[in-house]
């Protein structure tokens, strides 16, 4: 509990020194999740950002990240996500010598037998207009995690295309 305040109480410690001129707010769309909003923020030297973004789909969850620029124009960024990855399918096993209704639920279910990965990734962005711009950018986001409701190890990933205000 005292490391929790104690790492509340650092993260409000910083929250003045955030500038909101560099928060930038986008909504993305892709696969496996059809809603991603994210507020970002851009570093003073714009060659970085951090996100944190919601994510939602079949199910959804959130996550937070971290991206730096490769290039001059900062077209091409990678970085760390750690949080929501992905969707994977829960693998509901139906069983032989059903009658045709406990068969159909079984379908049913195993058709919505969702269950996202969290943990942590690496990501790649391409920016259209730059890292911390107005713009289009498609990140393509790939890692390791536990599955929500399995808590089996799984790996997993997500595109998203998105566009910052």
């Amino acid at each position: 509990m005292k490391k929790r305040l104690l790492g509340l109480a650092i993260g409000l410690s910083c929250l003045p020194t955030l500038s909101f001129a560099d928060m930038h707010f986008s909504v993305g769309t892709g696969y496996p999740f059809f809603v991603v909003p994210e507020l970002s923020y851009g570093t003073a030297d714009d060659q970085n950002r951090w996100y944190l973004n919601g994510k939602f789909g079949v199910t959804g969850g959130a996550s937070l990240g971290f991206e730096h620029a490769l290039d001059g124009e900062k077209h091409h960024a990678i970085g760390l996500v750690g949080g929501a990855l992905g969707i994977r399918n829960g693998h509901t096993v139906c069983k032989e010598g059903q009658n045709a209704g406990e068969a159909f639920v079984c379908i049913l279910s195993t058709a919505f037998d969702w269950e996202v990965v969290n943990g942590v990734g690496l990501t790649y962005s391409y920016n259209f207009k730059g890292l911390n711009n107005r713009g289009f950018r498609i990140r393509f986001e790939g890692g390791f995690g536990e599955g929500s409701r399995s808590h089996k190890s799984k790996g997993s990933g997500s595109v998203i295309l998105s566009y910052q205000f």
